[in-house]
């Protein structure tokens, strides 16, 4: 299936008034950063790059095209969201070519259930949804994938546990956590085989002082 590509066109430089018309009339501006070139003020409808947005998950390269009939690959680099709407107010987009090497937020998917926290015997938290990562433009992955459901009680995976691709280097410390599970206090503890152990949770250093 052909990539949705987005179409753009060049705009002046304006006053913020100007700018804020722009939106209001529903044109989006962005930036478009260009190789060897610097920084391209572009505009296009706000609908039109929702749909493209929205036609992709994970990382967000498309293929661009200018109105004057110079097309590119692209990727969305920033993107500026309204404080209290949370509407998107400005785009930045990047130049790319495949043996490019750029620094970009690869999204994290969570696949499985630990069979505490499906058990109701722990909670799981995933503080980290996007991975800063280095890499050619090449090897990017849309997603990194992380498997949740061998994870036991009071268990963590950390970035270090990661298969990332090869060539794709993570910018944050091994010692990340990714995910990690809590067991819910008074819940049994689940055993490998998924039983609830006759042993209550061990009782909080508050309850053990009373």
């Amino acid at each position: 299936m052909a990539e949705t590509a987005i179409h753009v066109e060049t705009r002046p430089k304006s006053s913020t008034a100007e700018v804020g018309r722009l939106r209001k009339s529903g044109i989006l501006p962005m930036a478009l950063i260009e190789r060897g070139q610097g920084t391209r003020l572009i505009q296009a409808e706000t609908k039109h790059i929702k749909t493209v947005l929205q036609s992709k998950d994970g990382l967000k390269i498309f293929p661009l095209a200018l109105d004057d009939d110079r097309q590119m690959r692209v990727v969305v680099k920033q993107i500026d969201r309204d404080i209290s709407t949370r509407r998107v107010t400005n785009i930045v987009l990047l130049e790319v070519r495949d043996e490019d090497k750029i620094k970009i937020s690869i999204p994290l998917i969570f696949t499985g259930v630990p069979r505490a926290v499906e058990k109701n015997a722990a909670s799981l938290i995933t503080p980290v949804s996007a991975l800063e990562c280095q890499g050619q433009v090449k090897i990017l992955p849309d997603n990194i994938t992380v498997d949740l459901s061998g994870m036991k009680q009071n268990d963590r995976i950390l970035l270090q546990d990661l298969k990332l691709p090869e060539g794709l280097s993570a910018l944050h410390s091994p010692e990340t956590v990714i995910a990690t599970t809590v067991q819910l206090r008074g819940m049994a503890t689940i055993d490998e085989g998924g039983e609830a152990s006759s042993e209550e949770a061990p009782a909080s250093e508050e309850a053990a002082a009373e």
